[in-house]
């Protein structure tokens, strides 16, 4: 055990003296292990955010936390049963709020072009609880719960530019309107309705932009009693907790589809996967650089001190010492690498949070946390020990007498 102590303190010594003499050297490497931390938490951080954004987005617009749909696809739930779930929902205590659609097909015309869309009958003071639709109109304003005349399209309906010019023209012909134009809109039921655009929502790419809206007493004057709901959206005080609150819902006794959003959104884990890939390849080659330069950087160095490691050797120095002297200088590079990674990462996620990235779903920021810096570490420290173990093993084995006399 003595002689164990003594060798690590031997190694330790001669690696810090080693690496003392060579500060600029030292820097340079420290800079290139931070580089390949940073790699790897900006690329997961951005792969992580990236899955926020959409989960967020679509969370907020059209799923919520939970969606309550009838058993059977076709069919709807009518007023009574809308009435008798509200009733029960109410019962539960972390539920923040509930709001019951109605979507149906319909032909909105405008001028000599129509369109077929979907129409969605809300109650704005309820979806206001639930989810982000009311605030995401950019032109006018949304509905109020006794409009019976006006409608809300979403943007990608009309011949509108979205705040970051993103228009899928190649999926839909627009409708050449603006806030206070006139619209009329067919039902497949029959009934034709004339409203005025009181406004143009913007929410995203996704599924918000492409409805149109309006109050669910208007669409109940439609239908009448062929109306009701198509679904019902929850929300949660706790969104950690939608798989518990699922289960306290069913146990209701409410008859019908209890989903999460999880459940409604499972594409995004495609999404992710892909990103995960991207992810993974700068994360390896963050790595590869990270041990391609302590492993060069260590086999020059211990090839420029064959002779004092010859020297070393031929005073009674072990061929262990010599090893454990070149993998503490590659650990020493890893560990020092990992807090200026880490510093640099904290810059990185600083300089998002003010200046996110902007795509069409919304803003983009790092998801940076320790749990990710944990990861990152213990793949630099890897990476650092085995970019050491080679050139450390092949210092350790040199020939005494040759390195003392090898120019």
């Amino acid at each position: 055990m003595s002689n164990l102590k003594g060798t690590i303190k031997t190694a330790l010594f001669l690696a810090f003296k080693d690496l003392s003499q060579d500060k600029v050297i030292v820097t340079l490497v420290v800079f290139v292990v931070a580089f390949g931390f940073l790699f790897f938490g900006i690329s997961t951080g951005l792969g992580d955010g990236f899955y926020n954004a959409f989960k967020d987005e679509l969370i907020d617009t059209l799923t919520s936390h939970i969606v309550i749909e009838p058993v059977e696809s076709s069919k709807l739930f009518d007023y009574d049963s809308v009435s008798n779930i509200e009733q029960k929902l109410d019962l539960i205590p972390g539920i923040s709020g509930y709001s019951p659609h109605l979507k149906r097909n319909a032909r909105i015309i405008r001028k000599d072009r129509g369109l077929n869309v979907e129409v969605m009958g809300l109650t704005p003071s309820k979806e206001s609880m639930v989810t982000d639709i009311p605030d995401k109109v950019t032109y006018g304003e949304f509905l109020d719960d006794d409009d019976t005349d006006e409608i809300v399209l979403g943007i990608q309906l009309t011949n509108i530019q979205t705040e970051g010019g993103f228009q899928m023209t190649q999926v839909k012909t627009h409708l050449d309107v603006e806030v206070g134009d006139k619209v009329t809109v067919a039902y497949k039921n029959g009934v034709t309705r004339e409203y005025r655009v009181k406004g143009v929502l913007e929410g995203g790419v996704l599924g918000s932009d492409w409805f149109a809206y309006v109050t669910n007493k208007e669409m109940k004057s439609v239908y009448g009693e062929d109306g009701g709901a198509s679904e019902i959206l929850v929300r949660l005080q706790d969104a950690e907790s939608v798989d518990k609150f699922r289960l306290l819902i069913m146990q209701q006794g409410i008859h019908g589809n209890v989903k999460t959003w999880k459940e409604n959104i499972g594409f995004i884990e495609n999404v992710t996967a892909s990103l995960g890939m991207f992810t993974s390849i700068i994360t390896a080659i963050g790595l590869a650089t990270t041990i391609i330069t302590v492993t060069i950087v260590i086999y020059i160095n211990s090839s420029r001190k064959r002779r004092l490691t010859g020297v070393l050797k031929a005073i009674g120095a072990q061929s262990s010492v010599v090893l454990i002297v070149y993998l503490i200088e590659a650990l020493v590079f890893g560990i020092f690498g990992i807090f200026a990674g880490i510093g640099m990462s904290y810059a990185a996620d600083a300089y998002v949070k003010a200046n996110p990235i902007h795509i069409p779903i919304g803003d983009v920021f790092l998801n940076i946390h320790p749990g990710l810096f944990v990861k990152a570490g213990l793949c630099i420290m890897v990476a650092s020990a085995l970019s050491g173990f080679y050139p450390a093993w092949k210092a350790s084995r040199q020939d005494i007498i040759k390195s003392i006399w090898e120019e």
